[in-house]
């Protein structure tokens, strides 16, 4: 690993963490529309500078083909046909409750209610109205990109010198601490879900099914979160589609 990447790595795991909580903080204090919209453009351009760093340091090598030849996995890597199998089977059946998950929100008010609840921690963060969703399709886009190209293309590649099983944990406590500012077992749960997108690039050989089901977990909440005219939330969502007539993106 070179110096570059030690520093960058060490960026990633410490530093990003430490931005981001700060930056939810501020949000937290003032979570209105316009305030929503700008975090996402400034998470935008963050997610691709991050990505755009990871690449220009692993050149010429590419990030989207996950290490599968470094010691400590052989299990998964060298001859475990069933074992990939497995995890690539877990992946699809992952999409399929995810995909039937967003259908039913969509068809049934009280368990889109039951997720909408179970989410209330990150309302401050959550898109309302047209415009904010919009933005938040892009951004659950990008990141489902370069999260990936950083955290199990990056990062896998550079912990590989202390063998592929340190490396999928340490990428994915990482993937769990950029996650902290949602709080403590959110944090856990990305780094469940990071080791289990790790597992699944490793299995694959690359990014490309990690990519595609990260963009779906991040597209989830425009199912479940459709904040009611009524409530508070709901009246930013109209003044938002009034305001979107006259000034529109």
């Amino acid at each position: 690993m070179s110096v570059l990447s030690t520093i960058y790595s060490f960026a990633i795991c410490i530093l990003l963490p430490l931005v981001e909580a700060a930056s939810s903080r501020r949000l937290k204090a003032d979570s209105d529309s316009a305030s929503r919209r700008a975090s996402y453009r400034k998470d935008l351009a963050m997610l691709w500078l991050m990505a755009g760093a990871a690449a220009w340091l692993s050149a010429p090598a590419s990030l989207f083909e996950a290490p599968g030849s470094v010691d400590g996995m052989a299990w998964l890597t060298t001859g475990g046909a069933i074992a990939r199998w497995l995890v690539l089977g877990s992946a699809l059946l992952l999409a399929a409750v995810m995909t039937a998950q967003a259908v039913y929100c969509l068809f049934n008010a009280r368990f889109q209610r039951q997720c909408e609840a179970a989410a209330q921690s990150l309302k401050f963060m959550l898109p309302v109205g047209t415009r904010e969703r919009r933005w938040w399709i892009v951004l659950a886009v990008s990141a489902g990109v370069c999260e990936e190209l950083v955290y199990r293309g990056f990062l896998l590649t550079c912990f590989g010198e202390l063998g592929l099983a340190w490396a999928w944990l340490l990428s994915s406590a990482a993937f769990g601490l950029a996650h902290a500012y949602q709080g403590a077992i959110a944090a856990l749960r990305a780094a469940v879900v990071g080791g289990i997108l790790g597992l699944v690039a490793i299995a694959n050989g690359h990014l490309a099914l990690a990519i595609v089901l990260h963009i779906m977990l991040d597209l989830l909440p425009l199912a479940y979160y459709r904040p009611a005219a009524e409530s508070v939330e709901g009246a930013a969502e109209v003044s938002d589609q009034v305001v979107g007539v006259f000034d529109a993106d």
